[in-house]
């Protein structure tokens, strides 16, 4: 019977015009299996490794940007603008040095679309502070300015008693390497710049009576999302973000492939934002290391900076001693 059937095809039949009648979707052709997230004994995604960020773009929105997200064209003008200016004079210490020997000139890519800024809404790409809230930055920017002619007067980086891992986590004009370690009970960022942020997986909120510069941080799974609750921050860093112990920070971290992990945020306090702003970026597995980070180590800056102050200081006095004895 089948070789009847086989006699009776025509014999100008061909095999391409037979698989060409056939409709796509009986022809196997199937978009490619994503590849599996790691996972724990539990099932809950595993986040265990080394990851870095490596773009330029800035938590609020760039120079020369119109919108949140951009085309390659308006992506490489916008970058080729700031690496211009971090190459001339007019930046001064306004880019941060990790910028001049990372190499790192793109903006930031998250799931193929080119940011112009880590905030997503309020679509402006920047805060909308409240009348208190622009009192707030008015002032941290005017703190900026001052001489720095004591410890206090230099921010709490700088000092080395708070580095870039508080929430929510900071990033640079530059390569960043973070470590993660997971366990059933809890998840640990180890960030490049002193900080070490170990987070309870359902655990209960610490006491108030009880602070730590980074806050107090508890988790929960959404399903395969970790989020994170972080309130009683008195340490944060962030050049573009204001904090306080009463805000609260929202994160959100999710494996979006074995090797991207997406990461959001949303600060929320109405004393200072008149709305809930929210920002992300993503991170990259990397087979680098985090190394310690000897923050005093050969720094000398502190010194210098208190010793010029009171050199300062003398010089004055012997100014306004001179200027009495003329009289």
């Amino acid at each position: 019977m089948i070789r009847a059937l086989l006699l009776a095809i025509p014999l100008s039949f061909s095999t391409e015009a037979a698989i060409a009648q056939v409709p796509i979707e009986y022809q196997g052709a199937t978009t490619p299996a994503a590849a599996p997230i790691p996972r724990d004994v539990a099932g809950h995604p595993y986040f265990s490794g080394q990851w870095s960020t490596a773009f330029i773009t800035s938590t609020g929105r760039m120079q020369g940007a119109k919108s949140v997200t951009v085309s390659d064209a308006e992506a490489k003008q916008i970058s080729k603008g700031f690496v211009d200016f971090a190459n001339s004079p007019a930046a001064g210490t306004l880019v941060d040095p990790d910028f001049y020997v990372a190499g790192v000139d793109q903006l930031l890519r998250v799931k193929g679309e080119w940011r112009s800024s880590l905030i997503t809404s309020p679509s402006t790409g920047v805060q909308n502070y409240t009348a208190e809230g622009k009192k707030m930055n008015a002032q941290r920017l005017a703190w900026n300015d001052l001489p720095a002619d004591g410890p206090e007067m230099r921010g709490l980086f700088e000092r080395c008693i708070v580095g870039i891992g508080s929430a929510p986590l900071t990033t640079v004009p530059g390569t960043l390497i973070r470590q993660v370690v997971q366990t059933p009970d809890h998840v640990v960022i180890a960030s490049d710049g002193n900080d070490t942020r170990i987070i309870g997986i359902n655990a209960e909120p610490r006491p108030t009576g009880l602070t730590a510069m980074l806050g107090d941080s508890v988790a929960h799974w959404e399903g395969d999302v970790l989020v994170v609750h972080t309130t009683g921050l008195i340490g944060q860093i962030h050049k573009q973000i204001i904090t306080r112990p009463q805000s609260r920070v929202v994160e959100r971290f999710e494996l979006i492939g074995p090797d991207e992990l997406f990461y959001q945020f949303t600060v929320e306090d109405t004393a200072i934002y008149a709305e809930p702003f929210n920002a992300e970026f993503v991170m990259k597995r990397s087979s680098d290391q985090v190394f310690e980070y000897a923050c005093h180590e050969a720094n000398y800056s502190m010194t210098n900076i208190l010793q010029a102050a009171r050199v300062g200081e003398a010089k004055a006095r012997g100014k306004a001693k001179r200027a009495g004895g003329a009289q």
